[in-house]
């Protein structure tokens, strides 16, 4: 069972690149550290398929990697609720020694774009809508000139 905090991991501290080619001195086999993290990797997708919601809604957009019994998550989910899903599920998993959480939740980055659209909306009278989904971000307003939808992009 991993500790329930969760923690922001730097991306460089874990490369896909190194994931492909750790090797042992006896050629291709995998070390037993890394059988362990491929059985964990494998053990959170089954816990994360086996979740109906989280597969109808979250699964594809999730990116598990394990290193050294680490689990790191990135991708985009839709909300909190779904982060409680997505832990609860792997939560009981045995060999995890730690979990960096890189996932980003759609309802915090729909804040975010509002917040840093309120500015624009105030300077020149506009209103902007926006919404999330799974990371992309779609803008829908009306505006007086080319310019001002050209910050709101930015």
């Amino acid at each position: 069972m991993f500790p329930i905090q969760s923690t922001k991991a730097n991306p460089d501290e874990f490369s896909r690149c190194e994931e492909r080619e750790q090797k042992t001195e006896y050629g291709n086999k995998r070390s037993p550290v890394q059988k362990s993290d491929a059985a964990i990797k494998d053990s959170i997708s089954h816990a994360l398929w086996k979740d109906a919601v989280l597969r109808a809604i979250e699964y594809e957009q999730i990116d598990v990697r394990v290193k050294n019994g680490v689990v790191y998550l990135s991708g985009h989910i839709v909300n909190t609720t779904s982060l409680y899903r997505i832990e609860n599920a792997i939560r009981a998993i045995p060999g995890i020694q730690g979990f960096h959480n890189n996932l980003v939740l759609d309802d915090g980055l729909t804040y975010q774009v509002a917040a840093a659209l309120g500015a624009l909306e105030h300077t020149y009278g506009c209103k902007f809508f926006t919404g999330v989904s799974h990371g992309v971000v779609s803008l829908n307003g009306i505006v007086t000139d080319e310019s001002v939808k050209l910050l709101a992009e930015k």
